[in-house]
């Protein structure tokens, strides 16, 4: 969502550039495009959110049936960054 503002920032100067140019070249601002764009967006957005809540969901459901717990000290969080490392690959 970082990149939102700047995204919306970028679809303001393009609409000022092209309604500035005196070219044939520039044919005018297709807000189809745009509105069509942002629709995308959000629905990626909407999509992402409601995985993320069900993975959530499970995780949380899951955890009540662990099989034990490693705790939550630094050599617990060291060999979880080194394992999630090796899972990349």
């Amino acid at each position: 969502m970082p990149a939102v503002p700047f995204f919306l920032a970028l679809i303001c100067l393009e609409v000022v550039v092209t309604a500035r140019s005196r070219t044939r070249r520039a044919r005018g601002y297709a807000w189809r495009d745009t509105v069509t764009s942002l629709a995308m967006g959000v629905g990626s957005v909407i999509v992402g959110i409601a995985l993320k809540g069900g993975t959530l969901a499970l995780y949380q459901g899951l955890w009540h049936w662990r099989l034990f717990d490693l705790g939550s000290g630094p050599l617990v969080f060291a060999l979880a960054l080194l394992l999630d490392d090796f899972a990349y690959y």
